[in-house]
């Protein structure tokens, strides 16, 4: 299979941005989490928020695509509350009528992703080969 060399450089950069989180000793989950969160503040249109229940519901919909198991709830907010600690995710203090959070990736961790943010490296669709 040939590759261009934008290409090339894309899958690159997704690997060493993979393996810096891992260097970091985080849980695929919340790899997964960051990545979800990076990818759709790419997608937010001028004056939205990212919120917490849409990055949930995201993550748990890539499990289900691949045939596991949904994080819980307590796991997934154990995991995203480790990654506020580590200060790579802000999470907003929530409205005075709403129990919804806002999320934003800090600078720490968007300068750990080098690669397109309209990528998403786990919703990328393998190219088939032809015998």
């Amino acid at each position: 299979m040939n590759l261009s060399n934008q290409s090339r450089q894309h899958i690159g950069q997704i690997g060493t941005a993979i393996s810096i989180l891992y260097m970091m000793k985080l849980s695929p989950l919340q790899i997964m989490i960051l990545v979800e969160v990076r990818h759709a503040e790419a997608q937010l249109e001028r004056g939205k928020h990212l919120l917490a229940h849409v990055v949930r519901a995201s993550v748990a919909q890539l499990h289900a695509d691949r045939g596991f198991d949904a994080p819980s709830r307590q796991l997934f907010w154990v995991a995203l509350n480790d990654l506020i600690k580590r200060q790579l995710i802000y999470m907003a203090p929530p409205k005075k009528s709403s129990r919804h959070r806002a999320l934003a990736l800090t600078l720490q961790a968007a300068d750990i992703f080098k690669y397109p943010a309209s990528i998403h490296p786990y919703k990328i669709t393998q190219p088939t080969t032809t015998p």
